[in-house]
């Protein structure tokens, strides 16, 4: 509805305007900002984020300069969005700006839509008090993992793996729906053939998806897991050895996994804390104004995809 408008704001931010995003290439600043704010972005991330809905795509320009940036990615047929690379110029912060860009996305998309978002801990109220979010006991533990921990899994006999690239899209995203509950071909498409990325695709004996894992490189010795489900820890284990495997052999440089694990799934926790013996680094709050969204199987998340995307 507010697509390719700008809302022009208060008097004392008058100089201050937000808009959609015209293009990619007009969005695509974000990504050095969010490299900066230390939040490790993949290369490509933005472009895959950008293919679900760019009408979800804001940038906020002072006197003509972007300063801030904002994606509120839309799920029309599940009445769902969700805030990421939500980012103001350091220079610019505590002026209201930040605010101002979640003013205007709140103006583009109906008012029975689940918002979501994931919140560092410490802006948990901020996002409760002026934007209606909600605490769905749904927290997301970063772990940093030593790939030398994870062990050689022996993959189950009724299971053989299948390189992700080349895959049936359309039947990962079936999976995928099983697991989260959204359908997003255009996404799955961008996010598992970007260069430098690799997964592998659990099937079963009967041809039946029972999980996958996708890697992408976040630095020179770090890869992030985006995500990984799975039916079971046992099929978990094994995927995540094989990624383990492969990131060795393709490159020796790789050191660590950087894997966001959601609270709910108990198991996939003691598999990363306990026997990966993987050191928290961050934690983040995945919160809702209406609660979780329905058909959502925690048990089979052992990792997200990303906290700027559900």
């Amino acid at each position: 509805p507010m697509e390719n408008s700008a809302l022009e704001c208060d008097s004392s931010l008058s100089k201050f305007s937000v808009r959609c995003a015209n293009s990619l290439e007009d969005f695509s600043p974000v990504f050095d900002y969010m490299v900066k704010e230390g939040w490790t972005p993949a290369v490509g991330d933005v472009e895959a984020f950008y293919a679900i809905d760019p009408s979800g795509c804001f940038v906020g320009e002072l006197d003509g300069k972007k300063i801030a940036f904002l994606s509120t990615l839309k799920y029309p047929e599940k009445k769902i969005c969700f805030d990421g690379q939500f980012v103001v110029d350091p220079a610019y912060r505590g002026k209201g700006y930040g605010r101002e860009m979640m003013h205007f996305s709140s103006k583009t998309f109906p008012g029975d839509y689940n918002r979501g978002g994931d919140a560092v801990l410490n802006m948990t109220q901020t996002y409760e008090k002026y934007w209606g979010y909600k605490d769905c006991g749904w927290l997301i533990n970063r772990y940093i993992v030593q790939v030398v921990n994870i062990p050689n899994t022996e993959v189950p006999a009724n299971i053989n793996l299948q390189p992700i690239k080349g895959f049936d899209c359309e039947e990962l995203c079936e999976y995928e729906e099983k697991v989260i509950g959204l359908h997003r071909k255009s996404f799955m498409e961008k996010w598992i053939n970007l260069p430098g990325r690799y997964g592998w695709v659990a099937v079963s004996h009967g041809q039946s998806i029972v999980g996958y894992v996708v890697c992408r490189p976040i630095e020179s010795s770090s890869h992030a897991i985006a995500p990984l489900y799975a039916n079971n820890p046992d099929i978990a284990s094994c995927l995540l050895s094989k990624a383990a495997t492969t990131a060795l052999d393709g490159n020796s440089k790789v050191l660590t996994f950087s894997v966001d694990v959601p609270t709910p799934n108990d198991q996939a926790v003691k598999l990363m804390k306990n026997e990966l013996k993987g050191s928290l680094k961050r934690v983040f709050n995945r919160m809702f104004s209406k609660g979780l969204p329905p058909n959502v199987a925690p048990n089979k998340i052992f990792c997200v995809a990303s906290t700027d995307v559900l």
